[in-house]
Parts: structure tokens; sequence; C-alpha cells
């Protein structure tokens, strides 16, 4: 049997080489109306590796954190979906996109001018974005989340707790941000 720490340097190489060989891909859960309508969807990454098959989100997304990868795979995510966005408008003007944003993605002190640059380069709606975060990174760096959160939402972006309930935050506090 393999130990859990040569089973992620396996993921970690496999990672480097799904990157590179474009193994990763988006997949849309979508979301409807009381009339059954799709309005929104949320963007979710995906790995089909080579070498391991279908590996789940709960595994690779800590492994490429922990290397150092999460900060790409992010800003590939975030333009990929976005650029879904600007072709599903042409027919559904509406049509709102929520993508998931990891911690260390957020906890960048680039992460709105990405976020931005994103919006400008796909032409789309800042208002049919929603960023997904995770109750643990709004309660990370305060001072910086709360400077990051008000610019983007400054320009329209919007805005959703992802696995709310599963911290310790205060909701005293997350009404502020």
């Amino acid at each position: 049997a393999k130990s859990s720490e040569s089973v992620d340097f396996s993921i970690n190489a496999a990672i480097h080489n799904g990157i590179e060989e474009g193994e990763f891909y988006m997949e849309y859960q979508p979301q409807f109306d009381m009339q059954r309508n799709v309005i929104a969807a949320e963007a979710l990454m995906r790995w089909t590796s080579r070498d391991f098959g279908r590996v789940g989100p709960d595994q690779f997304i800590p492994i490429a954190e922990e290397a150092g990868l999460m900060s790409f795979l992010g800003r590939w995510a975030l333009r990929y979906a976005c650029h879904q966005l600007r072709k599903i408008h042409e027919r559904m003007p509406d049509f709102v996109m929520s993508v998931n944003v990891s911690p260390v993605q957020f906890g960048s002190d680039q992460f709105d001018r990405l976020v931005l640059e994103t919006i400008a380069e796909t032409g789309i709606a800042p208002n049919r974005l929603i960023l997904e975060i995770t109750e643990s990174t709004l309660m990370h760096s305060q001072q910086k989340t709360e400077r990051a959160l008000a610019n983007l939402r400054e320009k329209g972006i919007r805005f959703s707790i992802d696995d709310f309930g599963t911290g310790y935050s205060c909701l005293s506090y997350l009404k502020i941000l």
C-alpha cells in the first residue's frame, strides 16, 4: 500500500502534467427559477488525470494549494468561466455565473486587479459574476479582505458565501463585509 505522502507526491506530479496536457476542465451546475428555466450556473473545476482517472476537487485542490499551483488554476478557471459567460450572454443576457475562489487566490494582493482585468478582457457585465468565497476566507485577513471586497463590490461584482455555517464567523461581521 502506498503511503499518503507518496500518493500526494504522485498527485502533485500528475497535477503539473495535467496542466501541461490540458486535463483540467470546467463543469457547470445549473440553477433554475421556479418555472424551471436555467437562470444561472456555478462553474466547477474538474480534473481527469491520465494516470489517476477522475480526481475529486477535495483531493487535488489542497495539494495544488500546497504546491503553489492554485493561483494559476484559479486564474484559468475564472478566465474560462467568464469567456463562457460571454458566449451565454449572446442568447441569455441576464444569465449569472458563480465561480469559486480559493483562499489562496483571494489572499493575493493582486486578486481584485485580476478579476477586473478578466472582466475587461471578456466584456461581461460585472453584475453577472458572483464570486463564491468560503466563510473561513472572509475571516482570515480581515483588513485585506474588506479592501478587496469593497473594491470589487464597487465595480458591481457580487459575492456569495460557500460552505456557510462550517466555520466560526460572527453574523454581524459577515453583514458588515
